[in-house]
């Protein structure tokens, strides 16, 4: 049981750190920017000008 949980919380640890700084970031914005110029958003369909 231990060893399932242990495999779960890594593959899923990718998500909840996105998330949590995604929540993060929403109260900081001059720090979403920065990680905006590191990280540039993911080019989908919808997102082309």
């Amino acid at each position: 049981m231990l060893s399932v949980f242990s495999i779960e919380t890594q593959n899923d640890r990718s998500v909840t750190e996105n998330q949590r700084i995604l929540s993060l970031t929403c109260h900081f914005p001059a720090v979403r920017r920065q990680l905006l110029e590191i990280i540039p958003p993911q080019k989908t369909g919808t997102e082309r000008s």
